[in-house]
């Protein structure tokens, strides 16, 4: 008996060992998202199924979320919406408006959701969701989850849901969900479409520290003619290339300074 429940320890404690806590807190409030950038999605756009989304961090470090299509079962079910809100929202809270994407679970994509995969870590992230009430018009919670991997892979970070409750009934509110992590290593975030039509109004991000020699366009731990290669190839207007070094939208003079000055070892 005793080697019966000295087993079932042993088994229990293996248990909580493979199911480690997440690093990263929910929070339902964009306020938390430490220099949190916000983007608004509007009708039609972006282009594509889903983004790109650039967050622009200031001082050239721009950060791009980019919509992993083979996660995608069927990324026709994304469209566009425009219904006004009838709940007010404080945008430091709940920011966002009545304009986004929608995707649709169907008979024949049952478990849709977004992947979302940044160009480099980034340290929280969120969604705003719309929500509609009451009685068979109510929603269900909304999940996002954030992973140390791309494409939804690796070691989950943190999960934040929604509480799909009726703030009154017949009216549309919006509702603010993200993950922090206690570090700069979220490189994915999933969003679950967990209901039958799932609406997107907009989403969050907080930057990782700054690439330390962001000249270094190839990564070879420094500034050298690869580099400066790299920038000739992108010259002229290129948002969001890692070779806008000043984040102005466009490759140029001052970028090619920049380099020069940061040329040789990376610090």
């Amino acid at each position: 008996m005793f080697g019966h429940h000295t087993t079932t320890i042993v088994g229990a404690l293996a248990l909580a060992a493979l199911a480690a806590p997440a690093r990263g807190g929910a929070t339902s409030s964009f306020a938390d998202l430490p220099d949190g950038v916000f983007i608004e999605i509007g009708l039609g756009n972006p282009v594509g199924p889903f983004g790109p989304f650039d967050f622009d961090f200031g001082a050239g470090h721009i950060v791009t979320a980019t919509l992993d299509a083979s996660a995608m079962s069927c990324p026709d079910n994304i469209g566009s919406f425009g219904e006004p809100i009838s709940h007010p929202n404080d945008p430091l809270v709940d920011p966002g408006d009545h304009q986004g994407r929608y995707v649709v679970n169907s008979a024949s994509c049952p478990d849709q959701s977004i992947t979302l995969d940044f160009s480099e870590p980034v340290l929280a992230v969120g969604v705003t969701f719309k929500h509609y009430s009451c009685g068979f018009l109510q929603q269900g919670d909304r999940t996002i989850q954030a992973f140390d991997g791309p494409g939804g892979t690796g070691n989950l970070i943190g999960t934040a849901l929604t509480e799909g409750y009726a703030i009154r009934c017949f009216s549309i509110w919006l509702d603010f969900v993200g993950v922090v992590s206690d570090q700069a290593d979220i490189q994915s975030m999933v969003i679950l479409a967990d209901s039958d039509e799932t609406l997107i109004t907009g989403i969050a991000a907080s930057p990782g520290a700054p690439a330390p020699c962001p000249a270094d366009l190839d990564g070879d731990g420094e500034v050298g003619v690869t580099d400066f290669l790299d920038l000739l190839a992108a010259w002229g207007p290129n948002p969001g290339h890692p070779a806008d070094l000043d984040g102005d939208g466009i490759v140029g003079v001052t970028d090619f300074l920049t380099l020069l000055a940061d040329w040789g070892s990376c610090p």
